[in-house]
């Protein structure tokens, strides 16, 4: 399980890396300590043995977020995927048109990450 979250996790802030943009920087101070709770809650993977499928969809969730984001560098250029695909020399086949689409799973995949990192914080702190 360990090895499943960190590199899905590693995989996640390459994807976001990778597609840098004015929306990653606007979108950042959202992003950012929900990347840290996400941290913190792996640290103490060790006490959440029981919780083991809450752990793997919550570092899945979070690489499909990484994966839709749309962003680019001065425009929506691209999402997560195709600037991993593109980092391989595959074209990634972003559609420009459906950005809205990519934007509004974006934002529901990000809530859902927030409430899932939220609850297995409050599970943590259950059995500490």
């Amino acid at each position: 399980m360990k090895i499943v979250y960190w590199i899905l996790f590693c995989l996640s802030l390459a994807a976001l890396i990778l597609n840098f943009g004015l929306g990653l920087i606007g979108f950042g101070i959202f992003i950012f300590p929900m990347l840290i709770l996400h941290i913190s809650n792996g640290l103490r993977l060790s006490k959440l043995n029981d919780h083991k499928v809450a752990v793997i969809l919550s570092v899945v969730n979070l690489f499909a977020f990484a994966l839709l984001r749309p962003d680019g560098v001065h425009a929506m250029t691209g999402n997560g995927l195709s600037a991993l695909l593109d980092l391989v020399g595959i074209d990634g086949g972003y559609n420009s048109a459906d950005v809205n689409l990519y934007f509004g799973a974006a934002c529901v995949l990000f809530f859902i990450q927030l409430v899932m990192d939220i609850r297995i914080r409050i599970i943590i702190h259950r059995v500490s």
